[in-house]
């Protein structure tokens, strides 16, 4: 399973692709920044699948 981490919390997302988290993440990059998430980390099982990403928007 796939999830997105951030600034060390886990999201309460779990998916079974890597598309999947990816749309899911592209859905909600406006509402995480909103919610002052600053970076996120895709893993798989306990490999991290790449990140940390910034989601700041410079």
């Amino acid at each position: 399973m796939w999830r997105w981490v951030t600034d060390g919390a886990e999201l309460d997302t779990t998916f079974g692709s890597q598309a999947e988290a990816e749309q899911w993440l592209t859905d909600n990059y406006p509402d995480l920044q909103d919610q002052g998430v600053h970076e996120v980390t895709l893993v798989e099982g306990d490999r991290v699948g790449y990140g940390p990403m910034s989601l700041d928007p410079r």
